[in-house]
């Protein structure tokens, strides 16, 4: 092997940069290039430093890449390793967001992790957002529509036991 091989090979056994996922904030490093935190990524090699993900997404140790938060799931920070599941009462309807939605009044949903909020069924209503479940009408009256906000008295010479 000539002199010029042999060097190359020196320096390629001895020099190899960062693969995507991980970073070398120092010189003169012996071992292997550290992982990019939970968190944080880098998706090209050589990197002296990771990249906080961006709110309404996350990444694990050593990632080359942010993933979205699922439908039903968000993040309001940078730098998140996961989502949180939208509480009962509120959803997300798509990928990637910030903030959960409040159902709307005349919906609920009582489950967390909800994509979508459903209408009050007939004889139950929801004034308020944001809410885990449907009121019944009181007695004396009723609701003959779905996704209401209210109830309605009922007409003289009938009623709602």
């Amino acid at each position: 092997m000539d002199s010029f091989h042999s060097a190359f090979l020196v320096f390629f056994l001895f020099y190899t940069t960062s693969e995507a996922g991980k970073y070398s904030s120092s010189t003169g490093r012996t071992t292997e290039c550290d992982d990019c935190a939970a968190g944080k990524y880098y998706s090209t090699s050589g990197a002296t430093s990771c990249f906080s993900c961006l709110a309404g997404t996350y990444s694990a140790s050593g990632s080359a890449s942010c993933t979205a938060c699922s439908v039903g799931f968000y993040t309001a920070s940078t730098g998140s390793f996961s989502c949180s599941a939208c509480s009962a009462g509120t959803f997300t309807s798509s990928q990637g967001q910030t903030l959960c939605g409040d159902c709307s009044a005349g919906t609920y949903e009582a489950s967390t992790a909800s994509s979508s909020c459903s209408s009050c069924p007939l004889g139950q209503v929801q004034p308020a957002t944001g809410q885990a479940l449907c009121q019944a009408c009181e007695t004396g009256k009723f609701q003959s529509k779905t996704g209401q906000m209210s109830c309605s008295n009922c007409a003289v010479g009938q009623f709602q036991g």
